[in-house]
């Protein structure tokens, strides 16, 4: 953030307020801190886990968390201890009870240990909690808080808690009702949980996603109901996006899935469980959406009891899509694709289980349906051996069961054995090699079949010193259809730091790239755009700012890449450049950009070629069809009015103007009285009666917060007075349920209340807006890529901390 000396005291408040309070943390030096031995037996992954090697940095000091006690919320002394430990430190949570009552998105650690002794307590807020706990598309599932970095052991002894009754017996009321999930760890990389205990779980107690090398022991998980309604929905651990995972020596006592491998797992280890009560240790369910490509293989489950339970070893898909009685597809009702494969149930006993063994291919479905419409998934090369123990009666004489819609979707072995190939190349390996094989159709099934794995299992394309990203670079240039594929695994593999810096460094292929992008004929211009928003995120990647090529004689634009860019975005919003591509995506590579000072000052400087300021080719877009350009647009708006110096340029109507362009987009049909209407600006006066404000709050909110900004001087604050901005926030506040929109709604109206020096009162008719805390309204927050392989990983956004109490003060990423 770029702040000078006239700068106005608000945004010193604003700053403050980002931070916990840091008083509730002790930070301890320490020479020797240690995390317990975790011993991964018999079976061993092909690669010992991080958790379990040298490698995990040593932790040299110590952060305690203190409790306030009284159920008070502990959530900031929390985060203050992780501020103050990340990098190296353990937090030491051993006080008896920690209460957390806010939504937690704990993210970008890095080598961080939690020493868990006491226990930790989720608030039984339900109407909080439903409101703002982070939201999944996948499953309509959502969490308490989430955790992502890299190397980070939590460990103890302790207890987490979900305090799940009320949720049980507020979903026996009402069916619909979202539940959390205990513990989420959505993009961690190198990490162990042990020795602790979980109890509970509004929902699942876990979900692993878009995780690599985790290592779980000696867990113990229980969920039991104190009355009449019953627990629900109490997974033991999903995956989920997620390889190279191991669980083990651990007991469960729960209601559903004891182990669920949900799409796009593979490399997972599951030993020594004592689960009871569960449906099972599953596969599944798979091919649930249509579209969607669900892939789960090499998963060796080994050495588990099953006891009093509805299965033992299960796999679970959906069938093809059902119709409706309307001949439309149903969403999420099975039609998906995909595969299973190379699973092994080895060394298994159960008691009391109503099937030792159930696979079926119609789940969900009837018998009829599903010999109509059979399953689009494939298994294969899976393998039920040395099953010992006692079943119930409740199918008597039968301990299994095998449902098969298609007789060639299936190769099950049920007495034989298979080869461990925990320990050897899989065939994914094998087939990155073909990248770059010198036969086109090689090349073209390879990299179209390796898209999915550059989502669920990134680490095979960092062999060989990146030597797989190093072709796929080359891939680009090949023919349509390749470079089409091999970009968009590019674009998801550039979420990993390593391939960033390696992608973006390379200004041999940023020309590359720029060549094709600027080619009117480029037929995937688009992806060229999401991979260049992507590689934005390297800050020496602002190098472009000042690079210098030969512009196309199609582009108005001078030799500066960075115009060119410009032009593009501007002719792409009407296709009057390429008919293949809008260009939205550069909209999130200006915002980027817009982080550095650099940048800043070019959106702000009159060109010379044309006589124009960039900014104001970008502001014409606030109120754009498209959701991408809109919010690129508005974050870069918002970047750029970090340069307080040029606020009276924002502010002039014969410069930049920008008022008008935040104030329009949240702007609905409301009907303001005579004196209102008439102070506000020319272009907001008699609006039609169908104009409609943004429909995303998230947008509408950037825009607040760049009003925001343009009140650190006396003059933007004036102006704001003079034009009647109050009358438009107070309706925004009022028509719209988004919570972080409406507090940004309530810090600006509190600046524009704020009485200045030498008046008396600035505005008697401005009111403090009141909150309304009747109405959930957190927008669902998705997963950052999703399972079809598609190229969607550009929009894994930095986005802004939702339990942040200040967000109009940061830079934004998008």
């Amino acid at each position: 953030m770029h702040l000078n000396s006239r700068s106005y005291n608000v945004l010193s408040a604003l700053l403050l307020s980002s931070f916990p309070n840091l008083s509730s943390c002790a930070e301890t030096a320490s020479s020797s801190l240690s995390r317990p031995e975790i011993i991964v037996a018999p079976i061993q992954p092909a690669k010992a886990h991080l958790a379990t090697t040298a490698l995990s940095t040593p932790r040299n000091r110590t952060c305690h968390v203190s409790s306030l006690g009284s159920g008070r919320d502990d959530s900031p002394a929390l985060l203050a201890a992780i501020k103050s430990c990340n990098n190296g430190g353990v937090v030491q949570l051993n006080e008896t009870l920690y209460t957390i009552s806010t939504a937690l998105d704990i993210k970008s650690l890095q080598s961080i240990d939690f020493n868990i002794s006491g226990t930790i307590q989720f608030s039984s807020n339900i109407t909080y909690w439903t409101a703002n706990s982070f939201k999944y598309v996948f499953q309509n599932s959502s969490s308490f808080w989430q955790w992502s970095g890299n190397d980070i052991n939590w460990y103890g002894g302790g207890t987490i808690d979900g305090n799940g009754q009320p949720w049980w017996d507020a979903f026996a009321k009402d069916s619909t009702l979202a539940r959390p999930i205990l513990f989420v760890m959505n993009g961690v990389t190198g990490g162990s949980i042990s020795g602790l205990k979980m109890k509970s779980p509004p929902n699942w107690f876990n979900l692993i996603t878009g995780s690599q090398d985790v290592l779980i022991s000696g867990m113990t998980l229980t969920a039991v109901t104190s009355n009449s309604n019953p627990v629900k929905n109490s997974d033991g651990w999903d995956t989920y996006l997620s390889s190279h995972i191991t669980i083990q020596n651990s007991t469960i006592l729960n209601t559903d899935d004891c182990v669920s491998f949900k799409p796009n797992s593979s490399s997972i280890i599951v030993q020594n469980l004592a689960c009871s009560g569960s449906h099972g240790i599953s596969v599944g369910s798979l091919g649930q959406y249509v579209g969607v490509t669900d892939i789960v293989e090499d998963v060796y489950i080994y050495n588990n009891t099953l006891s009093n339970a509805s299965d033992a070893a299960r796999i679970k898909v959906w069938a093809g899509a059902v119709p409706n009685s309307d001949g439309s597809l149903p969403y999420g009702a099975g039609g998906g694709s995909g595969v299973v494969r190379n699973i092994t149930y080895d060394k298994m006993s159960v008691s009391s289980v109503d099937y030792a063994i159930e696979l079926t291919s119609c789940y969900m479905q009837t018998t009829a349906n599903c010999n109509a419409y059979p399953t689009k998934m494939t298994i294969q090369d899976v393998v039920f051996k040395n099953f010992v123990g006692v079943a119930s009666k409740k199918h008597d004489p039968k301990v299994g069961t095998l449902v098969c819609s298609s007789a060639t979707k299936f190769v099950i072995d049920i007495t034989g054995n298979t080869r461990n190939i925990i320990n050897m190349p899989t065939e994914l390996e094998e087939l990155v090699d073909f990248i770059s094989h010198g036969n086109t159709q090689v090349r073209t099934i390879a990299v179209e079949n390796l898209i999915p794995y550059s989502l669920s299992q990134p680490s095979i394309f960092k062999t060989n010193e990146l030597l797989p990203v190093k072709d796929l670079k080359l891939l680009v240039r090949d023919y349509k259809q390749i470079a089409k594929d091999a970009m968009t695994i590019l674009i998801n593999l550039s979420t990993d730091k390593e391939v960033l810096e390696y992608l973006a460094s390379d200004k041999e292929f940023i020309n590359t790239l720029f060549n094709k992008l600027t080619n009117p004929a480029e037929p995937n211009a688009n992806l060229i755009a999401m991979l260049l928003a992507n590689l934005a995120k390297w800050d020496d990647l602002k190098h472009i700012i000042a690079l210098e090529r030969p512009a196309p004689k199609e582009l108005t634009s001078n030799n500066r890449a960075i115009d060119q860019l410009m032009d593009l975005f501007v002719k792409g919003a009407d296709g009057t450049y390429n008919k293949d591509a809008d260009y939205d995506y550069l909209a999130y590579l200006f915002a980027d950009l817009a982080k550095h000072e650099e940048g800043r000052k070019y959106f702000l400087t009159k060109q010379e070629y044309d006589g124009v300021v960039p900014l104001t080719k970008m502001t014409v877009f606030t109120e754009h069809k498209s959701d991408i350009r809109r919010k690129g647009v508005a974050s870069t708006i918002k970047n750029v009015a970090f340069e307080i110096e040029s606020h009276p340029s924002f502010l002039s109507e014969d410069e930049i103007n920008i008022l008008p362009y935040l104030l329009l987009p949240i702007m609905g049909n409301e009907e303001f009285d005579e004196e209102e209407t008439m102070a506000m600006l020319p272009d907001l006066q008699l609006l039609p009666p169908d104009k409609e404000r943004d429909s995303d709050p998230v947008i509408m909110q950037t825009h607040v917060e760049t009003l925001m900004l343009l009140t650190t001087t006396r003059e933007g604050r004036d102006i704001m007075r003079e034009i009647k901005v109050y009358p438009i926030i107070r309706e925004l506040h009022l028509k719209v349920d988004h919570d972080e929109m409406r507090e940004a709604c309530e810090r600006l109206v509190q600046v524009l209340m704020r009485d200045e020096e030498g008046e008396e009162k600035v505005d008697a008719g401005m009111k403090t807006l009141a909150r309304r805390s009747d109405k959930p309204s957190s927008s669902p927050k998705p997963f950052s890529s999703q399972a079809n392989g598609i190229a969607g990983s550009w929009a894994s956004q930095d986005a802004e901390d939702p339990a942040s109490d200040s967000d109009d003060d940061k830079i934004v990423e998008v």
